[in-house]
């Protein structure tokens, strides 16, 4: 059980691949003619700076009473250990079981990831959401192995496990808690006797479950349609066309005109502090929205970073400095949003990187503005070049809300 970096993100999103029953990280996505489909993903030009993560977890005949809920433990242990839980955006692509595995993680994983403001992609390929009837068939020769991961893949109304997986995770997806897109690939063909047996190991009523626009991979079996040739392949195409709707998202309310839009594009193509000659010195508060709250951003690394650097009774006294900075942006104005300091925990108690999160999270619910102000307010030589990085991010994510 390992998860590898083929290569690092550079600009907080990451695309990691998970296997499916029986397979490995390896064989799961190499090609008969040797093409690997993580290397393939890894010499597009246009995702140069999208980190790339294999995950291999425990799977085989004799896997025993090791359950799909051990995988996911694992899976969120090497996630924490590894720096994914850091990222703005994951998207999984998933192969047969590795959709499962996935979906759980997201669930159980779901006040984290919201916290976090991550936002999820998930590329399914025959993935078997409601199970695969021939797992039901082999599900004898499971119980007498004692193989309980191939017992989790019965289609049946008695599979409790996945029919109340299949309801949290619609329902987490519908309640639009976390951003969560996908695309579901199907398989076309048995994998033996292809002109005889016409019902694929997943069906597509099984492998194309939440998402529209599904599509079924022509001449593809339950193990080749995760094995493209080529980057010509369908599979692949299909995959970089996901990955480009979900990677730039439309800006909202359409283009972003004079000053602002100067900002934005100059404050894009840079990082930490010299943002493509802006300086983040250079930016005002008042260049900022005053709302609306602002639903989704990473602070991970600056409140981590702020912590290393403040003690706790400077922390206290910057508060003052945020909300005098905040309302000098709005003179006269005696409803300008504050943060109250009686409400922020003790940091003493739980810690300063928790009481700075509440600091961030309380400066959200008075918007792009108050959160600025936060960002422009309070710096210090020794912040990490990850919280920079971060905290140019951010002020591009605050710039773009109108």
């Amino acid at each position: 059980m390992v998860g590898q970096w083929l290569r690092r993100s550079s600009n907080g999103s990451a695309i990691v691949f998970l296997h499916g029953v029986l397979s490995d990280g390896e064989s799961c996505w190499l090609n008969e003619n040797g093409s690997y489909w993580p290397e393939l993903f890894k010499a597009e030009k246009q995702f140069e700076e999208t980190g790339i993560y294999v995950f291999t977890y425990k799977t085989g005949f004799f896997s025993g009473t090791y359950r799909l809920g051990d995988v996911v433990d694992n899976l969120k242990e090497h996630f924490r250990l590894d720096g994914l839980l850091d990222k703005s955006q994951i998207i999984f692509v998933c192969h047969s079981m590795g959709g499962i595995v996935a979906r759980k993680f997201i669930v159980e994983r779901r006040s984290d990831l919201d916290k976090r403001n991550i936002e999820i992609g998930l590329f399914l390929i025959a993935s078997p959401s409601l199970g695969s009837k021939y797992a039901t068939w082999l599900s004898p020769l499971a119980k007498l192995l004692g193989h309980t991961q191939e017992d989790a893949l019965r289609f049946s109304q008695t599979n409790s496990w996945l029919l109340d997986l299949d309801k949290e995770f619609v329902n987490l997806k519908e309640s639009g808690d976390l951003r969560i897109e996908g695309k579901e690939l199907v398989e076309d063909n048995f994998i033996i006797f292809k002109s005889f047996i016409r019902r694929q190991v997943v069906e597509p009523f099984s492998g194309a479950k939440y998402f529209g626009e599904q599509f079924k991979v022509p001449d593809s079996d339950h193990s080749s349609i995760a094995k493209p040739s080529s980057a010509s392949s369908i599979q692949h195409r299909l995959l970089l066309k996901f990955l480009t709707d979900f990677l730039e998202p439309a800006e909202e309310n359409g283009k972003l005109a004079g000053e602002k839009s100067s900002q934005i594009q100059r404050l894009s193509a840079g990082k930490a502090n010299s943002v493509h000659g802006v300086s983040v010195e250079e930016l005002s508060i008042n260049d900022f929205a005053i709302g609306p709250i602002v639903k989704r951003y990473s602070a991970f690394n600056l409140a981590r970073s702020y912590a290393d650097c403040f003690d706790q009774f400077e922390a206290r006294a910057l508060i003052g400095k945020i909300n005098d900075a905040r309302q000098q942006a709005n003179r006269g104005d005696d409803n300008t949003g504050q943060i109250r300091r009686g409400k922020l925990p003790d940091a003493g108690v739980v810690g300063l990187e928790n009481f700075w999160l509440e600091v961030f999270e309380q400066a959200a619910l008075h918007g792009p503005r108050m959160m600025a102000s936060v960002l422009l307010s309070v710096d210090h030589p020794q912040l990490t070049e990850a919280a920079r990085e971060e905290r140019s991010e951010l002020l591009l994510h605050l710039l773009r809300i109108e």
